[in-house]
């Protein structure tokens, strides 16, 4: 016999208010396996993404650190370019007084030659 009011004390009685203990047992560990196996998988893709993130931060800094290296070399080749067209506009320059002074020999060597 039992003190609880809901059993009549026969054996059936109890065995069959055990099952339907265990049942309910059985359900709530099914949840929280349920719950628990949810919470494993969360946090493994949690962990896979913090790698991903880790990975793709170091991959960002390397393409900064490229970014700015090739600013720089940029730069570099635009002053090199003034410098170049500097040259190249003194050398024209160079050029046309070389041109001016052949074309005086010239006409100085036909003055010359027509007078003489």
């Amino acid at each position: 016999m039992t003190n609880n009011s809901s059993f009549d004390g026969s054996p059936h009685d109890l065995s069959e208010g055990d099952e339907n203990a265990q049942r309910k047992d059985r359900g709530k560990s099914h949840k929280i396996n349920k719950r628990a196996s949810s919470s494993l998988a969360l946090l493994k893709t949690v962990r896979e993404l913090e790698s991903y993130i880790k990975v793709a931060k170091k991959e960002t800094e390397l393409l900064n650190e490229e970014t700015k290296s090739l600013a720089n070399a940029l730069e570099s080749a635009a002053h090199a370019e003034i410098e170049l067209k500097k040259d190249l506009a003194q050398r024209k320059r160079a050029l046309a007084d070389l041109q001016d002074n052949l074309l005086l020999e010239e006409l100085k060597d036909y003055v010359l030659n027509f007078l003489g």
